[in-house]
């Protein structure tokens, strides 16, 4: 989306040449086209309950506060933006539904792939190329540690980079066990004993850099259409150095979520947008 944007504003602008990428539609070239094999568990309660966004933001220096708080003694490193602020949701998603009589939580986190292949899958390439799997579970009443959380993401990150790199065949080869594994996966999970929750994160992508001749966008806004619950979409800050989340939840946790002392402590519930 963001490569045909940038392209889209630069076109507008009249600017040619190297400025315009040759969009690629060849993602059906590396996934298998949709069909009746390739299925994911659908949630039957899905647009039933009644969900509200809220935009969390994090600044620059609470950010790094944040990034401080979930290093994991373990890890030499400190972990990234997004994994900070991942971690910090997970345990506050946890706490939110600790009420719920649901087995196991899971956080489902979604993976560019484009950046892990970039010999297969070209930045011009257009379409979801993305892989989707559990990165966290928890079952009832367990206790989620932001360190311990932002450590499993790492390791999740840095498992499916070793699979791909072990990987020698072709992109279709490549896609298609890609595909059967996020199918695996999900077969494992159902929504009558499992509570999924998504963070998707759109950081570092240059939506900012957009114009069509008039000027740069002052606000870049996500997921603010309820659609879809039990998800957190991140996105860079104007300055690039902050976090906003548009995080969508059913009514009744969304109350207890924006009431959380700790997530409070790192993010602003709905600033004022300064342009």
């Amino acid at each position: 989306m963001s490569t045909f944007i940038r392209t889209w504003s630069a076109d507008a602008r009249g600017e040619a040449g190297n400025t315009v990428m040759d969009h690629k539609f060849a993602a059906a070239n590396f996934y298998p086209p949709a069909n009746d094999t390739y299925k994911l568990p659908v949630d039957e309660k899905a647009n039933k309950r009644n969900s509200i966004t809220k935009r969390f933001v994090f600044g620059a220096s609470k950010l790094e506060e944040l990034r401080t708080k979930a290093t994991s003694p373990e890890s030499a490193d400190r972990p990234t933006r997004v994994e900070s602020v991942t971690g910090l949701l997970w345990k506050c998603f946890v706490s939110a539904s600790s009420l719920d009589t649901c087995g196991r939580k899971v956080l489902i986190q979604l993976a560019d792939l484009r950046s892990k292949l970039p010999s297969l899958l070209p930045e011009s390439l257009i379409g979801n190329v993305v892989f989707s799997s559990v990165v966290l579970s928890t079952a009832q009443g367990e206790e989620v540690k932001i360190e311990e959380a932002t450590r499993d993401l790492r390791k999740k990150r840095d498992d499916l980079q070793t699979m791909i790199q072990a990987e020698d065949g072709s992109s279709s080869m490549i896609g298609s066990k890609l595909a059967n594994l996020m199918l695996t996966n999900y077969a494992r999970m159902s929504y009558e004993t499992h509570e999924p929750y998504t963070v998707s994160s759109w950081c570092k992508l240059p939506l900012y850099e957009a114009s069509f001749g008039w000027g740069y966008p002052v606000w870049v806004v996500g997921n603010v259409a309820p659609t879809f619950e039990n998800i957190a979409m991140l996105i860079d800050s104007k300055d690039g150095h902050g976090i906003e989340a548009f995080v969508t939840l059913p009514e009744e946790k969304m109350s207890s979520l924006e009431q959380n002392s700790e997530l409070l402590a790192f993010a602003s519930l709905n600033p004022c947008v300064l342009v």
